[in-house]
């Protein structure tokens, strides 16, 4: 049985956190719920940086985690692929880890 979370490290934790900010608006405002749960779990899973640490984070294996990397995913993809992305390197190693982590929800499944 696989665990109910998959742990990330502050490295990957800060490649996804900029992330939020697509859903800050939904969380303040609650006009789009869907939007709003999926950032709050984020936020909750991703919490506050542990200052000058290095630590695991754990992301549970829930719907909201799984559409937040969907999202990341798509994104950079779009970034990459139609070399829009200021930040190449950065998008690259987003997408990288977005999609890694959909491998192992993916695995979930199996």
């Amino acid at each position: 049985m696989l665990e109910p979370v998959i742990c990330i490290d502050t490295d990957e934790r800060n490649l996804l956190y900029p992330y939020l900010v697509h859903f800050a608006k939904a969380i303040e405002t609650f006009e789009d719920p869907e939007r709003a749960w999926i950032g709050r779990a984020v936020l909750e899973a991703l919490g506050p940086e542990l200052e000058g640490n290095k630590a695991l984070y754990e992301l549970p294996r829930s719907p909201e985690i799984r559409a937040f990397l969907v999202e990341i995913r798509n994104t950079e993809w779009d970034n990459v692929d139609g070399a829009e992305s200021t930040d190449p390197e950065r998008s690259a190693d987003a997408l990288a880890t977005a999609s890694r982590l959909l491998l192992e929800f993916e695995q979930t499944a199996a």
